[in-house]
């Protein structure tokens, strides 16, 4: 416990270290240790040798003793150098090193005990000569040669224990080691090896993805302090990846978003741009709605006009996806009531909506949608909303601006057949009512003028009714996708196969775009022209030739027959002032003259309204001019 605390605060370098001097500490303590014991030790074995010998030494001063006299001098030692002998070994200083001092000590004890014997027993008898000390002496040498045993016993015990005290602590100390190394190796192995293995197998989790897992494994010092840190890159990390994640989550929304609104926007605009709008298109535009935003009832009310100006009451339901069952809101009644609530803006949080069919600021009907019960529209989907609404109201005034143009086309169809019958058919039949009331008259009083007047009826008859079929085949006229070319080529193969003249077509206009209007009434004066030659000029060939020259385009129609009378107007009716009728309404003129060397020319000059480019007017003038020379 009070280890800890030293170690808590410690580096991984600094418990190292400890944990090295702990180990290494032992084995100093048991090598001092050994040595002072080896050092006490030394001599021990030659102490217990020559205590030992004092038992040898005992008999032998005890034999010396009692052996007889020696019949020669020098073949038996001498008493007094066997005594000195023993008293030699026994104050011997290896043996006295081995006696300690103390008393009470078995050694110094036993040792006592045999010198006290030996100084007040044993040699004192040594210095008797007489018959009893004989007989005791050596019994009493038996007994002091057993507490010399015993006195040795304990020499050897003493050095015996000393050396399992050494064997004991090698043992301690080995057991300290072992001790001090395991300690370390499962130190090293909770607070760096484990947290090590930890930290990297989050690291591996971490690159396959899972950014919520953390390292939890208990560590302290450089260890502690690395996992906190990759704890908190992996709290910042995992926080940015969130922040992304709903980035990217919100921006894949928000085009998800888009594209179903574009796709819807591109669903209407192509039903809205290849129908007129109709009740099967608004139904079509409804349901698609409802594939959208899941809708519970959808209408579209039309109105005559701008509601400010005119009683709602007028609004009428057009299309409506009513499910059986489901209230209808406020087209629970009529349109009306919806038109009323139409320029509330709508809100997500409302289950009824209202969208005005707006176009150029002009209400042409609403759009009522009602939701199912807990439906909140967000707001993008109420700026789709609107986007069709808008839509809608734009087809909606596309549509009546049609009509409109439809209807001033209309007017001016029966406006051109209205005038073409009184420049043609009208006037002739006026004429041939002269013509009647004069033969009338001429019937009974003259009846020689009364034939002619009757053969000019005959003829104005006939050519009332080649008007009435020419002015037919006028009203049928079109101009198809081939245009004006398409339209002169047919009519000059027309009039070559009925009438049998050789007609010939140059046109030059190739690339420049006239109006619609001037196209109907150039190819209106080409045929009349052709009519007229037909029937007046007894060609036998023509040609139709048409330039532009400067800013005008110039038509020209040749023949090669009788040339102009005296009185032309009245030879050729009413075709003249047809063609110059429709020259004005060109802003041009129409004249005719002869034609060289014989025939007559109508000529028709007009500038267009077309807009066209210098350069392009430049190389048509060139190649007009050299073409109306080779004619």
């Amino acid at each position: 416990m009070l280890i800890r605390p030293f170690f808590a605060p410690s580096s991984i370098v600094v418990r190292l270290s400890l944990a090295l001097l702990l180990l290494v500490t032992p084995s100093i303590l048991s090598l001092l240790i050994s040595s002072w014991i080896a050092n006490t030790s030394s001599g021990g074995a030659e102490a217990i040798n020559i205590a030992g010998s004092l038992r040898k030494q005992a008999y032998l001063i005890t034999a010396t003793a009692l052996a007889p006299a020696d019949p020669l001098p020098g073949t038996h030692p001498k008493l007094d150098d066997v005594v000195l002998e023993f008293e030699r070994r026994m104050y011997h200083p290896s043996l006295q090193n081995m006696i300690p001092r103390e008393l009470n000590n078995p050694i110094r004890i036993h040792f006592n005990q045999i010198e006290s014997r030996w100084k007040n027993e044993i040699r004192p008898s040594l210095e008797r000569d007489d018959s009893l000390y004989a007989s005791i002496l050596l019994p009493s040498t038996h007994q002091y040669v057993s507490q010399i045993d015993q006195f040795v016993s304990e020499l050897e015990r003493a050095h015996e224990n000393k050396l399992q005290s050494l064997i004991r602590f090698q043992w301690i100390s080995l057991l300290i080691v072992l001790g001090v190394f395991t300690t370390t190796l499962l130190w090293a192995y909770r607070k760096l090896t484990y947290p090590i293995f930890k930290m990297a197998q989050v690291a591996n989790q971490v690159q396959a993805g899972e950014y919520h897992v953390r390292v939890e494994t208990p560590a302290s010092g450089e260890i502690e302090i690395l996992k906190t840190a990759l704890n908190q890159m992996l709290d910042e990390l995992e926080t940015s990846y969130s922040e992304l994640e709903s980035r990217v989550a919100e921006k894949t929304a928000a085009l998800e978003q888009n594209q179903t609104a574009l796709q819807l926007r591109y669903r209407i605009k192509a039903l809205l741009a290849d129908h007129e709008p109709d009740q099967a298109i608004f139904d079509a535009v409804l349901k698609v709605l409802g594939e959208f935003i899941p809708l519970q009832n959808a209408a579209v009310c039309l109105t005559e006009t701008n509601p400010r100006t005119i009683p709602v009451k007028s609004a009428f339901k057009l299309a409506n996806n009513q499910q059986e069952g489901i209230r209808l809101g406020c087209l629970e009644q009529d349109c009306a009531s919806c038109v009323e609530h139409s320029a509330d803006q709508p809100k997500p949080t409302h289950k009824e909506l209202v969208f005005p069919l707006l176009d150029s600021g002009i209400t042409y009907g609403i759009m009522p949608l009602t939701l199912p019960d807990g439906v909140t529209l967000a707001p993008w989907q109420i700026q789709v909303l609107e986007d069709v609404s808008r839509n809608l109201g734009a087809a909606l005034a596309g549509s009546r601006r049609k009509q409109s143009l439809h209807r001033l086309a209309l007017f001016e169809e029966r406006s051109v057949i209205a005038r073409e019958l009184h420049d043609s058919l009208a006037q002739a039949l006026s004429y041939l009512k002269i013509q009647v009331l004069r033969l009338q008259s001429q019937i009974n009083e003259k009846p020689d003028d009364a034939q002619a007047t009757l053969q000019e009826l005959r003829e104005g008859l006939n050519a009332a009714y080649r008007q009435l079929r020419e002015l037919l085949t006028t009203f049928r006229l079109q101009i198809n996708q081939g245009g004006l070319s398409s339209a002169l080529e047919a009519t000059v193969k027309e009039f070559s196969e009925r009438t049998g003249i050789a007609i010939q077509l140059a046109n030059h206009l190739l690339g420049v775009e006239l109006a619609a209007e001037e196209e109907i009434h150039v190819l209106q004066i080409v045929r009349e022209a052709l009519a007229n030659v037909h029937h007046h000029a007894k060609a036998s060939s023509a040609n139709v030739h048409l330039a532009w020259i400067g800013n005008e385009i110039v038509v020209s129609i040749c023949d090669d027959g009788q040339g102009l009378g005296p009185n032309p107007e009245r030879a050729q009716h009413y075709g003249l002032s047809i063609m110059r009728d429709r020259a004005r309404s060109l802003g041009g003129s129409v004249s005719l003259q002869a034609n060289q060397p014989q025939g007559t020319q109508v000529l028709l000059r007009f500038i267009p309204s077309t807009p066209f480019s210098n350069q392009a007017s430049s190389a048509s003038d060139t190649t007009a001019q050299q073409t109306h020379q080779e004619n």
